[in-house]
């Protein structure tokens, strides 16, 4: 994948990496991640997790990621209006189950996003994996913290209206926003959560080419904590 300097700035991107698990049963790696900026106005990164007991969960994570990006490129007004909560709720469910057609729950899927707008920064998530926001005023953490079997909280599931885990903030000039798949989050330190994205921040801005390559490198690093698939994405302004 990689990443895209919108300008000086503001950064957006991420990576993946296939878990040693699925190497070794000759899966793919059922996680998908999509970042953009439009015309339109709006930015957005997106990572999801195919819930790995499902046929075609890796169809449905990358359905459910290109549900954002289409979103953010067609740029409808209502998106910059932070009572419009309940339609980007149903705007993402219905356009997910048109998208995989019927049997949903073949497709099931994790959804973690940010988007951003002139007036709105919309932060979800559906099912597990960890999202990270961070502002001049606000540290938020959206954290899927039940036990549940996959079918109750992710897309394609009985549970979606219930784990929709959604909020909106005010842009500001000094954000800072870490997605991932629970792949990563389950291993990260919850003491460490403000350290760890004022260090991306650093990588990121300071030397860009030397701050991709070593998260490069701790992504792969992480293979021996985790044997899942692994995905983050990052959003930054200053």
């Amino acid at each position: 994948m990689g990443f895209k300097y919108i300008d000086t700035n503001r950064v957006l991107g991420g990576n993946t990496v296939i878990g040693a698990s699925h190497v070794s049963l000759q899966k793919p790696n059922q996680d998908s991640l999509h970042f953009g900026s439009y015309t339109s106005g709006f930015c957005f990164v997106a990572v999801a997790d195919g819930v790995g007991s499902c046929c075609y969960s890796q169809v449905g994570s990358r359905c459910a990621v290109r549900v954002i990006g289409q979103l953010c490129r067609r740029g409808p007004q209502w998106l910059n209006d932070e009572s419009q909560g309940v339609r980007l709720r149903n705007y993402i469910i219905s356009h997910w189950q048109r998208g995989i057609g019927t049997q949903a729950d073949l497709y099931a899927t994790t959804l973690n996003f940010v988007i951003l707008g002139k007036n709105c920064m919309w932060v979800g998530q559906i099912g597990d994996g960890l999202v990270l926001v961070k502002t001049r005023r606000k540290f938020v953490v959206l954290e899927e913290t039940t036990v549940q079997p996959p079918y109750t909280f992710a897309l394609g599931g009985v549970g979606v209206a219930e784990n929709f885990r959604l909020c909106v903030l005010k842009p500001c000039k000094q954000m800072s926003v870490f997605l991932c798949s629970d792949g990563i989050g389950r291993v990260l330190n919850p003491a460490l959560f403000q350290k760890f994205l004022a260090y991306i921040r650093k990588l990121l801005f300071r030397n860009r080419s030397k701050g991709q390559k070593e998260l490069k490198e701790w992504l792969f690093s992480l293979g021996k904590y985790s044997q899942d698939d692994k995905t983050f994405g990052v959003l930054l302004c200053r």
